[in-house]
């Protein structure tokens, strides 16, 4: 709020995604927030986020990036969207976050081959019918991942 009052913002929306939305306690958190700063944030539906972050990227790569497929993996959520076009035909969640797989499924450290095997049956499961849709819509022209784990990814 600080920052935007500084910088003279008109308009303020500010938004929550999976680690909020999906969280038990999800309205004392966007009580608390409200009571800091004087503002109530909404929160996004996977789909809503899946359909944003492919606006952005649409937006950043410009038109002659034909078909694009966005995958974005925060904290609780994956989405994945696809498109030709300034909408995506695809714009999916599933519960693939990075932070939960790891509380869910691989509890300790390292992590032991049954849980990884449990873990991988997961995905797949989760993956199994968005996989199937993306391989209809066609070999994307470029596949962006636009979130920091992937970027932690890239560097292992």
């Amino acid at each position: 709020m600080r920052a935007a009052l500084e910088f003279d913002v008109d308009q303020l929306y500010p938004f929550v995604t999976s680690a909020i939305r999906d969280a038990t306690n999800r309205d004392a958190v966007l009580d608390g927030i409200a009571a800091c700063s004087g503002v109530r944030p909404q929160f996004l539906s996977g789909e809503q986020e899946a359909y944003l972050t492919y606006l952005a990227v649409r937006r950043w790569y410009g038109w002659q990036a034909g078909s694009i497929l966005d995958l974005d993996i925060g904290g609780g959520s994956m989405e994945v969207a696809f498109g030709r076009s300034a909408a995506p035909d695809v714009a999916v969640s599933l519960p693939l976050g990075a932070g939960r797989m790891t509380r869910t499924f691989l509890p300790e450290d390292p992590a032991g081959r049954a849980d990884v095997k449990r873990l991988r049956r997961y995905v797949r499961d989760q993956i199994g019918g968005v996989s199937d849709r993306l391989r209809w819509e066609g070999t994307p022209r470029r596949v962006v991942a636009t979130s920091k784990t992937f970027k932690q990814l890239a560097r292992l």
